[in-house]
């Protein structure tokens, strides 16, 4: 008689069973893995475009991550007139300023 839960264990069976068929050739991975290498910011679907792939963006993915490849969006910000403005003011300003000072600056907005 089980109260609650009954815990119960099984144990799968794999044997026999084959993975499915991967959908890229190794060709295929090869060049997936350049592009990425050569353009790490490239999308996933670019490259599945550019190289006339009919596989899905996730599957380009995990091409790109077994080959330890792991592609981040990069963050953007367009600059405002206004920052261009205050960049260059604060540029001239300082014009005569060592190489030491100009090493320790970072702009931010």
């Amino acid at each position: 008689m089980c109260l609650g839960l009954c815990m119960t264990s099984q144990i799968i069976q794999t044997e026999g069973r084959s993975a499915a068929p991967q959908a890229t050739s190794s060709e295929e991975d090869n060049a997936i893995v350049a592009a990425g290498v050569e353009d790490p910011v490239t999308y996933a679907v670019d490259i599945c475009d550019n190289l006339h792939l009919k596989v899905s963006a996730m599957t380009v993915r995990h091409r790109l991550h077994n080959a330890h490849i792991h592609h981040r969006t990069p963050a953007t910000k367009i600059l405002t007139e206004q920052h261009k403005a205050r960049r260059l003011e604060f540029a001239q300003r300082h014009a005569e300023q060592s190489m030491e000072f100009w090493g320790q600056v970072v702009f931010t907005d």
